[in-house]
């Protein structure tokens, strides 16, 4: 059992090389456990800039390419932690080591990926435990910014991206009042009015930047001169379904919520922490809306 956790570790190091790396390589002789399909006693995998080519029975590779010999070896492929702040934080108990969040409530051009610290104590120890990929993402604000897909190796953002601009990230505010361990419970009246004020936020910033684009796209049909702004042409990709809208939301009512906003503002959105999502699990499946789960603890 130890060879088999040793040897699984020892090629998540080995191959969490840059995608950028132009190389044609073959592991031989290992057993393969694939995401989907049985498992292959052993088997040859061939990759290339750090892509899985093929996956195959038995021992025999391509010519002219680099064989790696893992025979006695367990080949897992790395995992991707799909919702984290992984590069942005290092101790939570010290402010000064926390970059995941900026001032205020509306930050939807806060771009994550050249905040990222690349030389972070924890991504060693997250690709140590076969973690390879992440997608980082803005904790801060009712609207706080733009996540990043990366590698968990590379020497700036330049290097690590695999997917820049992933998601617009959504903190949906608290539909009912719910106890607190941070402080004192809030009266009915103090989260109705928390939550009101962090809906027209949401409302608003949506409403601004459908109007923004109007008057941009007029501008470039020799309409009057609109002024560029970075937070709404941030919202734009969104607008047009380039890119997803990834709603922090664990609550029955804050889900059925942001189902309701997404549909009448024609929005593709993804449920992140969702601890009631079975709860509404019909109607997820039926809006096709995917769920990132959180923590189970």
């Amino acid at each position: 059992m130890t060879r088999r956790i040793l040897g699984a570790l020892g090629l998540a190091l080995l191959f969490a090389v840059p995608a950028a790396r132009a190389e044609t390589i073959a592991l031989v002789g290992g057993t393969i456990h694939p995401v989907s399909g049985p498992v292959i006693g052993t088997g040859t995998i061939v990759m290339s800039s750090g892509r899985i080519l093929s996956i195959r029975e038995g021992t025999d590779a391509p010519q002219d390419i680099k064989v790696y010999d893992v025979s006695g070896l367990h080949v897992y492929p790395g995992m991707i932690d799909a919702a984290t702040t992984l590069g942005l934080t290092e101790v939570d108990s010290v402010p000064g080591t926390r970059d995941d969040r900026e001032s205020g409530n509306l930050n939807p051009n806060l771009r994550v990926k050249v905040a990222i610290n690349p030389d972070s104590e924890l991504i060693p120890v997250a690709r140590a435990n076969g973690v390879l990929t992440v997608l980082t993402y803005p904790a801060g604000g009712t609207i706080a910014g733009r996540s990043v897909v990366w590698n968990l190796d590379g020497w700036t953002w330049e290097d690590f991206t695999v997917l820049d601009d992933a998601a617009l990230h959504v903190n949906w505010p608290a539909m009912v009042s719910t106890p607190s361990p941070w402080g004192p419970p809030k009266s009915d009246e103090e989260v109705e009015k928390e939550r009101e004020e962090r809906l027209a936020v949401i409302e608003d910033a949506f409403a601004d930047a459908r109007a923004y684009r109007v008057a941009r796209e007029a501008m470039a049909n020799g309409g009057a001169f609109h002024p560029e702004d970075v937070r709404w042409e941030a919202v734009l990709p969104v607008l047009r379904g380039e890119r997803p809208v990834f709603v922090h939301a664990d609550e029955v009512s804050q889900i059925e919520a942001a189902l309701d906003f997404a549909a009448e503002n024609d929005l593709r959105i993804v449920i992140v922490g969702g601890r009631d999502a079975p709860r509404v699990a019909d109607r997820l499946a039926a809006e096709n809306v995917a769920v990132i789960l959180g923590r189970t603890t």
